[in-house]
């Protein structure tokens, strides 16, 4: 078979199987139950002023955060070291991951942006912090980005857990 034809023939797959995923998973969610969390405090506030949620629960065992950076209750950015921006924000991901009845050691998929380069520093705080935290170490996805939500921010951490 020619290479365009086979080329052909696999995207068609791929197009078909995605189909059906995008069918099968529309079909669950009809029937999913969501309940959305409100946090307490500065951050609640400024979540709600920006008009979004801090966590999800979805079916009463699956915990969604909305992404944490390295700010304090009252929402400054008080670390200059980014290795303590980055602890701080996990600190703030175990706060929204409590406010849904969750925590640390039920996560199974963290996803980190920083602002700058990915150092071998970076990554040997994160790998500290899951192996302190994490029951079983997550899955993890680690992306450099332009910028994030706020311009103080050089890290968001967000993460999905079972409750």
């Amino acid at each position: 078979m020619p290479n365009h034809l086979k080329n052909t023939a696999i995207m068609l797959c791929v197009m078909l199987a995605f189909a059906g995923c995008h069918n099968i998973q529309g079909e669950n969610m009809k029937n999913s139950k969501v309940e959305y969390i409100k946090l307490e405090g500065k951050i609640g506030e400024m979540q709600n002023h920006h008009g979004y949620n801090g966590a999800v629960i979805i079916n009463d065992s699956i915990v969604k955060i909305s992404g944490q950076g390295g700010w304090d209750r009252d929402f400054n950015f008080p670390h200059k070291d980014l290795k303590d921006e980055i602890n701080q924000a996990f600190e703030n991901v175990a706060f929204a991951l409590e406010s849904a009845g969750s925590d640390w050691s039920k996560v199974y998929s963290v996803t980190t942006y920083f602002t700058g380069k990915i150092t071998e520093e970076i990554n040997q705080t994160m790998s500290q912090q899951f192996k302190s935290r994490c029951q079983n170490l997550p899955l993890w996805t680690s992306v450099q980005v332009a910028g994030l939500g706020d311009p103080r921010m050089r890290v968001e951490v967000v993460v999905e857990a079972y409750k």
